[in-house]
């Protein structure tokens, strides 16, 4: 019977014990028949509201225990910013200390590539274990022990498994399995749209805005020139958002000029191509870096977005649900309007990168991570 339908049940049952017993009353319980009915209507009322409240227990523990409905797993997934910084520092420990145990005399073991991030380790956690309410619940030999099935060993290098690879390499269920993935695509790496042969492309030329405090060179990732062109696994024009909204702000604030398609290449040669997503979020801040520009990540505050953008900054953003995107998309904010909204360059959409966005739409349909400094990072020269 379901939970309503006991409270349903118990309801009448009580309102029928109390017009008895009212009756009893009435009739100065001179009425055995109306005395007995009243006391069997109250115990029947007593075994129904005992027997709602012995299947609470049950129904609240589905409400709150990971791995029951998808819902609650993406709210599990935001993980708040304590839980990021334990898992964090057990993170670098261990792999600080297998590099330390693989390190010779004449040669150091060194990391091929950036750590798995926080967050792909807390949605292993999460999926396997259960949920936790802060982190002082978070077992830290567990991190350890998941953080290690990252990583491979070959030599002297330590290399990074794709997260779809660690997923299965866990003793998870096919259950968790699918729960795991699912907070990875929404929150994580997932940039990918569909884009095929033969859908609508066109050249878009060369095109510059020039309503923000910096004039914006737009690129579209499914311009004709190269959407359909290899990033990885995926092309340019179904996964290049995040290369393709840094090659906007480089070719933007520097001298150098370099479209989507180079900026892939450059994305997937050195490790930031995710497989069978878009890119891993470390892109923005090294990559950006490593073209020669100023990178400020963890923004806190929104106004910190405002005044870098009133003072001729970029920023990049990762947005989540909503406006932009269905799962995960990078986009650039370019400029802030008179009226105190924001310009965006939408690598896939021009139709979104020709409007105003009010700052609490960009803000609350970001990703809620905070891998690799995320979800803005400020750009400038």
């Amino acid at each position: 019977m379901k939970k309503d339908d006991l409270s349903a049940l118990a309801t009448t049952a009580f309102y029928t014990a109390t017009g008895r017993y009212t009756s009893a009353v009435i009739h100065g319980l001179k009425n055995w028949k109306v005395i007995v009915g009243a006391v069997s209507a109250f115990i029947m009322a007593f075994i129904i509201v005992i027997s709602l409240l012995v299947s609470m227990p049950g129904l609240i523990m589905q409400s709150i225990l990971p791995g029951e409905t998808y819902e609650k797993q993406l709210e599990l997934s935001s993980f708040a910013k304590g839980e990021i910084t334990a898992t964090d520092t057990e993170k670098k420990n261990f792999i600080l200390e297998l590099l330390s145990s693989l390190s010779t005399k004449d040669e150091s073991a060194t990391l091929s590539s950036d750590e798995p991030s926080s967050e792909e380790i807390l949605m292993i956690y999460t999926a396997k274990y259960g949920g936790f309410f802060d982190a002082n619940q978070l077992d830290q030999k567990k991190i350890r022990q998941i953080t290690n099935s990252f990583l491979t060993v070959e030599g002297l290098t330590v290399k990074v498994k794709p997260f779809s690879e660690v997923v299965n390499s866990n003793g998870l269920t096919e259950e968790q399995k699918t729960i795991a993935m699912n907070m990875y695509r929404n929150h994580m790496y997932d940039q990918t749209v569909s884009l095929t042969i033969g859908d609508s492309l066109k050249n878009y030329g060369s095109i510059i805005y020039k309503t923000g405090e910096t004039n914006v060179v737009y690129f579209s990732q499914r311009d004709e020139r190269w959407a359909m062109q290899s990033y990885g696994d995926g092309t340019v024009g179904a996964a290049g958002c995040g290369p393709s909204s840094l090659a906007m702000v480089v070719s933007s604030l520097t001298n150098k000029q370099i479209n989507p398609k180079e900026m892939c290449d450059w994305a997937y040669k050195n490790g930031y191509k995710s497989k069978g997503g878009g890119s891993y979020w470390s892109l923005i801040p090294t990559g950006g870096k490593k073209f020669g520009l100023q990178v400020e990540s963890n923004v806190q505050e929104t106004q910190q977005l405002v005044d870098a953008l009133s003072s001729g900054k970029l920023v990049i953003a990762i947005m989540g649900p909503g406006h932009f995107t269905s799962s995960g998309h990078f986009i650039v904010l370019r400029g802030v309007t008179e009226n105190g909204e924001i310009l965006v360059a939408d690598s896939y959409s021009q139709k979104n990168t020709n409007k105003s966005w009010p700052l609490e739409t960009i803000v609350r349909e970001s990703k809620k991570g905070h891998a690799a400094g995320g979800p803005f990072w400020i750009l400038s020269k």
